[in-house]
């Protein structure tokens, strides 16, 4: 089973001014990946997370689906992934 959150770090970088930046924490089966940075905002990074905690989206193709959401969200699509297991 997999589990994911957004989880926000704070960010100071010389010569820039400090910024929120959203991560994607997954875990599956006792393991943690970490997707840093993630540049959407956060309505849609949490409803992004929604669909791969209800569908089980493995980590292994998080960024696979990151990437047909935005495209999708580009398009001004309803982002509405359909994932087959």
């Amino acid at each position: 089973m997999s589990s994911y959150e957004v989880v926000e770090e704070q960010r100071e970088e010389e010569g820039q001014s400090p910024y929120t930046m959203l991560n994607v924490v997954a875990k599956q089966e006792g393991e943690t990946y970490i997707f840093h940075d993630v540049n959407l905002s956060r309505h849609k990074l949490e409803a992004l997370i929604a669909i791969c905690n209800r569908d089980q989206v493995s980590p292994i193709h998080f960024d696979e689906v990151l990437l047909d959401y935005i495209k999708m969200d580009m398009e001004n699509l309803k982002p509405e992934i359909i994932i087959t297991k």
